[in-house]
């Protein structure tokens, strides 16, 4: 879900200044793509914006081969790759980009006849709960 859109700097700024508290850089991520992202997000801009991935406005797999570059932005993307199965989806989303649009259409497919349970049900804003009137 984080082929298209932006982030604000301040999300991944942990692993670009103070990885695990060390302040460090995240050791796992490519070099060069860090020096990049320190560029574009100084510690001074945490609201400023960084694409989620190389092809940003493109609905397409780019974002598994930056996993796979190193050069995933958050943390919970990139820990998609300690899990096997989840190095096997990435690879076969590059591999196959045809193959991951049609099984992205369909997981999003069923995920529209999950009702919605109370007493949230639908948002305006995904990150405010609708007053339950």
């Amino acid at each position: 879900g984080h082929s298209i859109g932006q982030v604000h700097c301040g999300a991944f700024f942990e692993r670009l200044y103070n990885f695990q508290g060390l302040n460090i850089t995240d050791p796992s991520m490519d070099p060069e793509f860090a020096a990049m992202l320190k560029v574009q997000c100084p510690p001074t801009k945490p609201f400023g914006f960084m694409a989620l991935d190389a092809t940003n406005g493109t609905f397409d797999s780019a974002y598994y081969l930056d996993l796979l570059t190193n050069k995933g932005l958050l943390e919970s993307d990139v820990a998609l790759l300690s899990d096997p199965l989840g190095v096997e989806y990435a690879i076969r989303a590059v591999q196959d980009p045809m193959a991951f649009l049609n099984e992205f259409g369909w997981a999003m497919i069923k995920m529209g006849a999950i009702p919605a349970l109370e007493p949230y049900g639908w948002r305006r804003h995904c990150a405010f709960v609708e007053p339950k009137y």
